[in-house]
C-alpha cells in the first residue's frame, strides 16, 4: 500500500480504511437497546451469545519511540493484525463482522459468563503463558496505559493495555483476554525489554 500520492489527497490511513471497508459487509450503526459499554476504542453491544464492538474512536498501535514503548494511531490493517494475533495467541473467536460508511470495522466475539479478574489473576495468568512485564522506566505511554506493557520473547509480540477492564474471569475461574493492543515485537524491542 503506498504512503498516499499527492495527486490524491489521501492519507495512507484513509488509503487503508477506504480499502478495508471496500472488501466487508457494509454494516449501519445499530439500534439502541440490550447492555451497552463505550470505551475509547468501542461501543460494545450485548447480543446474545456474542458481543458486537463497533468502534468508535482510533484504534492504538505498540510502538518503539527512541528507547520507549509509546503507541500510535493504528492503520486498519494494524488493527486487524492485532485481532488476529488475539485469537492466535489467546484462543479468541474475534470474527470480523463488516465495516461502518465512516471506513470504522465492527467486530465481535463470543460473550464470557463470568466476572472480572482481579490483577493479580492477570498478572499471574499472563506470567503461566510466558509473558514478560516491561518495567515502566521503559514506557512514554498514556497515563492510562502505564504500567499495562508486556512482551513475549519466544511469540515476538509486545502488547499493551493489559489491565482489569480487557480481561473477563469465566465461572470456571479461567481469566480470558478480550481486548488488547498486540504488535509484532521488532528485533530492538526484544533486546530492550526481555530480561
Amino acid at each position: 500500500m503506498s504512503e498516499g500520492s499527492p495527486s490524491s489527497g489521501l492519507s495512507r490511513a484513509a488509503e487503508e480504511y477506504e480499502f478495508v471497508k471496500s472488501g466487508l459487509p457494509p454494516l449501519k450503526w445499530p439500534s439502541r437497546g440490550g447492555k451497552e459499554v463505550r470505551g475509547k476504542e468501542h461501543e460494545v453491544f450485548f447480543r446474545g451469545k456474542r458481543v458486537w464492538k463497533y468502534q468508535i474512536g482510533p484504534a492504538l498501535h505498540p510502538i518503539l519511540q527512541g528507547k520507549k514503548l509509546a503507541v500510535r494511531e493504528a492503520l486498519p490493517t494494524e488493527y486487524l493484525a492485532r485481532l488476529t494475533l488475539q485469537n492466535q495467541l489467546f484462543g479468541d473467536d474475534l470474527r470480523v463482522e463488516g465495516a461502518l460508511s465512516s471506513g470504522k470495522i465492527v467486530t465481535s466475539q463470543t460473550t464470557i459468563k463470568g466476572g472480572d479478574p482481579v490483577e493479580k489473576e492477570i498478572e499471574t495468568t499472563l506470567g503461566d503463558l510466558g509473558w514478560q512485564r516491561i518495567p515502566t522506566q521503559f514506557h512514554s505511554l498514556p497515563h492510562n496505559l502505564m504500567a499495562t506493557a508486556w512482551i513475549h520473547p519466544v511469540e515476538r509480540v509486545v502488547m499493551v493495555d493489559a489491565r482489569c477492564p480487557n480481561f473477563k474471569k469465566t465461572v470456571s475461574g479461567d481469566v480470558l483476554a478480550i481486548d488488547l493492543m498486540l504488535a509484532p515485537a521488532n528485533h530492538e524491542m526484544l533486546q530492550l525489554f526481555v530480561s
